[in-house]
């Protein structure tokens, strides 16, 4: 199975200029800041949002073709859209719930309540047939969401945010129980999400969407190793320079800052700084360093046994240092203190 989308989508001044393709047991995160198109995207797969331009086939039948006149309904499609707050109809049962997808499609009510106990005994939540949403914990009511989209044997299953709506202790198990959901399930998934964690964990592929068009696209390895957008670079905690090189220098297109590469390249390139890779030092150090530019604290935040610094200046970076090297250097949010980099240590990539 092959879903093929090529989507043009005008909403007031926003417009989504989407291409892609997807396959069965494929599992494609969809990420992107606020405002990117993301949630967009899956409203127009799903039928919720008409094409404008362009079109929509899954296994080479159209759902939508606005130059065709084409458009099925979203009770006519083959696609299962999960928004993250799950959308539960509070006034029915859970089995009523999971039943409803098929009984929208006409199935007969014994058959639909059939097929609904089956999957939530799948889901290991059969007991809680009788209950209500109110009734439920998060990660059950997220059980019961995903059953009832895939009790209707869908060829392509959306998800919007899964996990946002939990805490972080359930996080982690539910996280464990949707990947193996998704393992088992036989076509195409996609899934929105802020979280890189998801990414990492769920996805055999990562599309980055800004502005409403595609960034950059690739696995989760592919996309940190080589980011293209400040985005990205966030995301994977990595600092990302671009500007125009000539020889062993490149001179930044956003700030007035230089930085030293150690080997030539010329024009636009990207220069990727890894935040491990950055010394601080409370004193301008002695010696040739050329990367060093003097910066003030603006943050300093605990990962585990690595403490990650945001300092600002002339080129804003993160450096990532021990909890021993804060204390030993005296460091905190307003200190002024000076930041070097190793020529060696900039990776550099045509822009």
């Amino acid at each position: 199975m092959t879903v093929e989308a090529r989507i043009e989508v005008a909403r007031g001044d926003f417009r989504l200029a989407v291409e892609t393709e997807l396959s069965d047991g494929e599992v494609v995160a969809l990420l992107g800041p606020n405002g990117s198109g993301k949630t967009t995207f899956l409203k127009v797969l799903a039928g919720l949002i008409p094409l404008d331009g362009g079109m929509i086939t899954v296994d080479d039948k159209c759902l939508d073709d606005p130059q065709k006149k084409q458009f099925l309904l979203p009770s006519q499609r083959p696609v299962a859209l999960v928004f993250q707050d799950y959308l539960l109809f509070p006034h029915m049962s859970v089995l009523d719930n999971v039943a409803f997808g098929l009984r929208a499609r006409g199935v007969a009510k014994a058959d639909a309540r059939d097929r609904a106990n089956e999957w939530l005994g799948r889901f290991d939540i059969a007991e809680k047939s009788g209950a209500r949403p109110a009734e439920l914990s998060g990660g059950q009511a997220q059980k019961v969401a995903l059953a009832r989209a895939l009790v209707t044997a869908p060829r392509l299953l959306m998800l919007d945010e899964p996990l946002s709506a939990l805490d972080a202790a359930s996080r982690v198990s539910v996280r464990r129980d949707l990947l193996r959901h998704l393992s088992e399930f036989g076509g195409a998934t996609l899934l929105v999400t802020h979280d890189p964690v998801d990414a990492l964990t769920l996805a055999t592929r990562v599309v980055v969407l800004e502005s409403g068009a595609v960034a950059q696209t690739g696995t989760v390895e592919e996309i940190t190793r080589r980011p293209r957008s400040r985005y990205v670079a966030d995301l994977a905690g990595l600092n990302l320079y671009r500007g125009s090189a000539a020889a062993n220098s490149i001179a930044l297109t956003d700030t007035q800052g230089e930085i030293v590469i150690a080997d030539k390249a010329e024009g636009e390139v990207f220069a990727l700084i890894h935040p491990d890779a950055v010394s601080l030092y409370v004193t301008k150090p002695a010696g040739s360093q050329r990367n060093l530019w003097p910066g003030r604290i603006d943050g300093i935040e605990a990962l585990g046994d690595r403490v990650r610094v945001h300092v600002g200046g002339v080129l804003p970076l993160v450096a990532e240092v021990t909890a021993a090297a804060v204390a030993e250097l005296g460091l905190h949010e307003g200190k002024d203190v000076w930041a070097g980099v190793k020529a060696t240590e900039v990776s550099v990539y045509p822009a």
